[in-house]
């Protein structure tokens, strides 16, 4: 079965939420969706650093400044720092619900 979104919000400032095609909504701590960008420049960064490694964010760098789709398969998250490099997948999305 494919996912697709049917709707997607912000609910407050903490979470990305996402009612898919067969009714099950995934709640995504926007700390979350920001350690896992799957842009070029952060996985690089992700690999120079050791396993034991905790990045912290500052709450402009997990704070959305806008939400675009890509096409039918993904969503672009431009950040209030101005990182927008990231090309999220839907699921990709679908599989970051810590529930």
């Amino acid at each position: 079965m494919r996912f697709d979104p049917v709707k997607i919000r912000l609910a407050g400032a903490s979470e990305l939420l996402i009612e898919w095609n067969d009714s099950k909504i995934s709640r995504i701590p926007l700390e979350v969706l920001r350690k896992k960008c799957p842009c070029a420049t952060c996985i690089a960064e992700k690999t120079k650093q050791s396993a034991k490694y905790i990045p912290l964010f500052l709450r402009d760098q997990v704070t959305v400044k806008e939400i675009k789709p890509v096409g039918s398969y993904a969503l672009n998250v431009v950040w209030q720092d101005g990182h927008s490099t990231g090309i999220y997948e839907y699921n990709t999305l679908r599989s970051m619900n810590p529930e």
